[in-house]
């Protein structure tokens, strides 16, 4: 049966962003560039400079202060937000609501623009996207495949933010052409018929993609893991084992199991250090990454400041007493300075790691443990060089954990731990799409088939090349591929989604006793992020404010501004939010 897809005009900038409050500028679309329909729409090389927007949206989700990714984080079963300022979020149930209270990251009603936070990142690619799918046609090309091309990769960006909206606010408006006009007659979509969609345009998009493309460009593997992804959200087992053979099997693409770059000839050093070295993530001789991020200190179109992978990750060591940011101090050269915007569950620090014995992801040089840190402060010599007793910390969350080295500390050009005392951690190039997830995402497709040595296969493919422990079948959980997700993927994986998106799956298949009757009061979500995260369960505080979420955290609020404004049609508030009360029926 076809399914016809009514599409209501967009507003500005989602154009959901538009009436929080009635200014004029928002009334109107926003041109992406100093381009126009006259001068840019031309040929293919055009189009892929238009293009060019989607893919920066993709890298800027994972860099610069405070990135959005940490969020993904915070929301999750992984870990939390340590910062002990007032707005930072930790009470979901007082601090996130419809109106804007709570985390900017996660809900963003101010007038602001831009990618202040997930709502309006999502739906400013969304727009991005439609307008390389809409205009797709008015360029000229050399063969129709060309043509294919540059609209298959619209739909990729499209369809990748659309999944990442349904995992993160569930039914939302579909919207599938070019912003022209303000529109107030928005109408909900379900998740499951954005989905269908979405699976359409990508079962197209593979046909077509390259199957090589330049570092930063989409090529047909990361279509075929997108594709996995949307499949496995359907229930679409068989497909989703299907669409991950593709990338697995007949890309071209394999695990790095034996050391390159960089730093390969350093024995110290093992093929995990070497895939997350900056200068080694866009090698050609890189087989396992399958869609990169691009972002180098000072080349045109970079970041304004690089990754600041330290200072989202890592602990704030230097708040410790008998620590210093000396300039030059070793310690401090080899740590920089971290904050921990994102401080990890004791799940994440501590209990994914019990079988973990010469697993390359948790020994050195990859892991610091915390009985390796030292007081580095000269001024008190009685203390100097010794190592810090836990007991010796009097704020023991965001100072003190530990942490996956070869991942969060990434060398600072800009601030330099020899010249600068907020060394943040620098420029770097970023995984969206790797290998290694693809090979945990078939294992997920054969654990709800049931199929767990086939699952147990995949899992210890990652596992064997980390030197890890190998697993049998009756190991196979899927808390356990969660776990084995927690340790292969830290920083790269958009956690909460993932989280979201099983759950929705358990409660589809009706296993372990949820549903999708009662799926906001009950859920794997927050039975997970429960029994994972010590700190949601309300006992512990930080700025004077509880760890605190309920089950309907599984998704996030609708800004209520955008819901106001569309005074013509009707967006749902999710369930367990203030508003929900007036929902109708989404569109199937």
């Amino acid at each position: 049966m076809k399914n016809n897809y009514k599409v209501p005009a967009m507003l500005s900038i989602f154009g959901l962003l538009l009436l929080g409050s009635c200014k004029k500028s928002f009334l109107t679309p926003n041109p992406l560039s100093i381009f126009t329909p006259e001068n840019t729409y031309v040929d293919k090389g055009s189009m892929i400079a238009l293009l060019n927007t989607s893919r920066v949206k993709l890298r800027n989700e994972f860099l610069n202060d405070n990135p959005l990714i940490s969020t993904e984080y915070n929301a999750s079963d992984l870990t939390v937000n340590g910062e002990t300022a007032p707005q930072s979020l930790k009470d979901f149930d007082t601090q996130l609501t419809p109106n804007g209270a709570g985390n900017s990251k996660i809900l963003d009603n101010s007038d602001s623009g831009g990618e202040s936070s997930y709502w309006s990142a999502a739906w400013d690619a969304v727009k991005a996207a439609n307008i390389v799918i809409t205009r797709h046609s008015q360029a000229k090309y050399s063969s129709e495949a060309d043509k294919n091309e540059i609209l298959s990769e619209g739909y990729f960006h499209r369809a990748y933010w659309y999944y990442r909206i349904v995992n993160q606010y569930g039914d939302v408006p579909l919207l599938l052409e070019e912003i022209t006009k303000p529109t107030l007659d928005l109408q909900t979509s379900s998740r499951k018929r954005i989905l269908r969609k979405m699976m359409a345009d990508m079962e197209f998009a593979v046909k077509w993609l390259p199957v090589n493309a330049p570092r930063g460009a989409v090529n047909r593997a990361a279509g075929y893991h997108l594709l996995t992804k949307i499949y496995l959200c359907l229930g679409m087992f068989d497909q989703a084992i299907s669409a991950a053979n593709e990338v697995i099997n007949k890309s071209g693409l394999a695990l790095m199991t034996n050391r390159f770059g960089v730093d390969k000839a350093n024995p110290k050093y093992n093929v995990l250090w070497d895939l997350f070295r900056k200068q080694n993530i866009s090698l050609a001789e890189n087989t396992e990454g399958i869609l990169i991020g691009q972002d180098r200190y000072q080349v045109v179109g970079g970041t304004a400041s690089g990754s600041q992978r330290t200072r989202t990750y890592g602990p704030l060591w230097t708040g410790i007493t008998g620590t210093t940011r000396n300039l030059g101090d070793p310690q401090y050269v080899y740590l920089l300075r971290g904050i921990a915007r994102s401080r990890p569950s004791v799940s994440l620090a501590y209990g994914i790691w019990a079988n973990s014995s010469g697993d390359y992801r948790h020994t050195w040089p990859n892991w610091f443990p915390m009985d390796s840190l030292k007081y580095n402060n000269p001024a008190n010599p009685a203390q100097f060089n010794k190592p810090i007793p836990k007991s010796a910390v009097t704020d023991t969350i965001r100072c003190w954990f530990p942490f996956q080295y070869y991942k969060i500390v990434v060398p600072d050009e800009v601030n330099s731990p020899l010249i600068s005392n907020d060394a943040r951690g620098g420029y770097t190039d970023v995984y969206i799409f790797r290998l290694a997830e693809t090979y945990l995402l078939r294992a997920e497709a054969y654990y709800w088939k049931n199929l767990m040595s086939n699952a147990a296969d995949d899992i210890n493919a990652v596992r064997r090349r980390a030197n890890a422990p190998l697993i049998g079948p009756a190991d196979v959980t899927m808390d356990y591929i969660l776990d084995e997700r927690a340790r292969e993927l830290f920083t790269e994986e958009p956690r909460k989604t993932e989280l979201t998106r099983i759950a929705f799956i358990m409660a589809d298949q009706g296993k372990n006793g949820y549903s999708t009757g009662n799926i906001d009061k009950k859920n794997y979500f927050y039975d997970r992020v429960m029994a994972a995260n010590n700190f949601y369960g309300g006992k512990l505080v930080a700025g004077g404010i509880p760890f605190k979420m309920s089950p309907f955290h599984m998704l996030w609020p609708i800004p209520q501004s955008n819901i106001n404004a569309n005074t013509g049609g009707q967006i749902n508030q999710n369930l367990g939010y203030t508003g929900s009360e007036s929902n109708v029926a989404p569109l199937e």
